[in-house]
C-alpha cells in the first residue's frame, strides 16, 4: 500500500509539473515583450505601439469550418464578427476593444480551398498603444486564457513594439541600434544601413523563438529611423521578426 501511495504521489507531481511547464510555454512571448519594454525604458524611449501575435496552421473541411464559426461566435459574443472571402477563400474575423482602451484583440481564420479541404491558419492578435504595469498584468492573463482555447497545438509566437527616441540630434541611428543590440547581447546576422535608417537582424540569448534565413538563425530584429522633421527617431523591435509597420 505504501508503494502504491508513493507511486501515486510521484505521478501527481509529474503531471502538475508538465501542466505548469506547458502553461509557462504559452506565455513565453509575453515575457519577450517585457524584456523589450525594459530595454526601451532603460534607453529612455517612449512606446507608441505593442503587439503579441500567435499563429497556427489549420486544415478543415466544410463541416468543421461551420462548427468553428459557430463555436467562436458563441464563445466570444462580445467580439464583432465579419465573414468574407470568395469562392475559394474563407475569412472569419472577430475584433474587440477593451472598454478602457487598454488593448485590442483580433481572432481570425483564413483558409483557401484545396480539393475537399480548406488549408490556412488561425491568428490571434493582442495589441495597444499604451503600456503600464496594469496592462502588463492584463496581457499575461489574457494570453494565458486565450491561447489554449484558440489553438490545438503550440502556436508560433511573435512580439513587437514601436516607439520614439527623443533628442537624437547628436546620436546616429546606427549607434542607437547597436546600443540596443548590445544590451540584448545580440550576434548580428544581417545589417541594412541607409541614410538615417538602420535595420539589424540578430541572434540573442534572451529570446528562444528562432527563424532561419540564409543558413543562419536569428530571433530579434531592430530598426531605427531618424525623423527628418525633428530631432526624434522612431524605432521598432520584434522577436523573432517585426510584425508592426512603423
Amino acid at each position: 500500500m505504501e508503494w502504491k501511495n508513493g507511486f501515486f504521489a510521484v505521478f501527481v507531481f509529474i503531471f502538475i509539473f508538465i501542466l505548469f511547464m506547458n502553461n509557462r510555454a504559452l506565455v513565453a512571448n509575453d515575457s519577450d515583450l517585457n524584456k523589450m519594454m525594459d530595454v526601451i525604458e532603460e534607453n529612455k524611449g517612449k512606446v507608441t505601439g505593442w503587439q503579441l501575435m500567435a499563429r497556427e496552421p489549420i486544415t478543415i473541411d466544410d463541416e468543421m469550418r461551420l462548427e468553428q464559426k459557430e463555436k467562436w461566435i458563441r464563445q466570444y459574443p462580445h467580439f464583432t464578427w465579419k465573414e468574407g472571402g470568395g469562392e475559394e477563400e474563407w475569412i472569419l474575423s472577430g475584433t474587440y476593444t477593451e472598454s478602457d482602451d487598454l488593448y485590442k484583440e483580433k481572432i481570425q481564420i483564413v483558409t483557401t480551398r484545396r480539393n475537399s479541404v480548406h488549408e490556412g491558419y488561425i491568428l490571434y492578435e493582442l495589441g495597444g498603444t499604451k503600456w503600464s504595469e496594469n496592462i502588463r498584468l492584463s496581457t499575461e492573463k489574457k494570453v494565458h486564457h486565450m491561447l489554449p482555447q484558440l489553438f490545438h497545438k503550440t502556436p508560433a509566437l511573435f512580439a513587437c513594439i514601436t516607439g520614439v527616441f527623443n533628442d537624437m540630434m547628436d546620436i546616429a541611428v546606427m549607434e542607437k541600434a547597436l546600443e540596443i543590440n548590445r544590451i540584448f547581447k545580440g550576434e548580428i546576422v544581417e545589417k541594412l544601413e541607409e541614410d538615417e535608417f538602420v535595420s539589424l537582424t540578430s541572434k540573442s540569448p534572451y529570446f528562444s523563438n528562432e527563424l532561419t534565413a540564409v543558413d543562419k538563425t536569428f530571433n530579434v530584429q531592430i530598426s531605427v529611423r531618424k525623423n527628418n522633421t525633428s530631432e526624434d527617431a522612431v524605432f521598432a523591435i520584434g522577436t523573432p521578426i517585426l510584425t508592426i509597420e512603423y
